[in-house]
């Protein structure tokens, strides 16, 4: 699959990746500080942003993706940098790809099963009425009731996209991610490892 992507700088390739429910744009100031002294790559991982929806969704898909995007761009050995989802999907490319990664930095993830919080909030976003939403703001204060942090709740509206028509729609494959989301949660398949930094 190709992923969109936005890219920065120039040096040592660093390639961002999102978590679940993210997108590119979660990593923007990062990127341009690290732009200074190296090439950042930033994708949007499939069912999410701007890249292209697929029902299979697991990790690795995601990383067999993430190959496809630095073989194209012909990055040689990037660090790869990993938020939760994006952090699981570095490590399954190292496990997968052993030779191509400089580093992997993980945040916030490991590699076992882990328990996940965000499927109460999908399901909120999937129930939200976005046919008779006027107003983003009306959205916004629905979720606000059910969830109580407005930052939260911010976070999750990056998801939505108001179309030519004036009507809302959801960036991320919402359907596909309920239908993957225990396959996001459980651990990397074991008996495998990685030696690098």
């Amino acid at each position: 699959m190709k992923l969109f992507y936005k890219e920065y700088g120039d040096g040592q390739p660093v390639v961002l990746l999102h978590g679940l429910l993210g997108s590119f744009e979660n990593w923007y100031t990062i990127a341009k500080s690290l732009a200074e002294n190296h090439r950042v790559i930033v994708p949007d991982l499939r069912n999410h942003g701007r890249s292209p929806r697929s029902d299979n969704f697991d990790y690795t898909a995601l990383s067999t993706d993430l190959r496809e995007l630095v073989n194209t761009l012909k990055l040689k050995n990037p660090v790869l940098v990993g938020h939760s989802m994006g952090g699981k999907t570095a490590m399954e490319f190292a496990l997968r790809f052993p030779d191509l990664p400089k580093a992997i930095v993980i945040e916030d993830m490991v590699p076992g099963r882990t328990t996940p919080i965000t499927g109460a909030y999908i399901e909120m976003l999937l129930k939200l009425d976005l046919v008779s939403a006027g107003y983003r703001r009306d959205l916004e204060d629905e979720l606000f009731k059910k969830i109580g942090d407005r930052r939260v709740v911010l976070f999750l509206l990056k998801n939505l996209s108001r179309n030519s028509d004036g009507s809302f729609s959801w960036r991320s494959n919402l359907q596909a991610l309920t239908e993957n989301y225990d396959s996001l949660w459980k651990g990397l398949r074991s008996g495998r490892s990685w030696d690098g930094p």
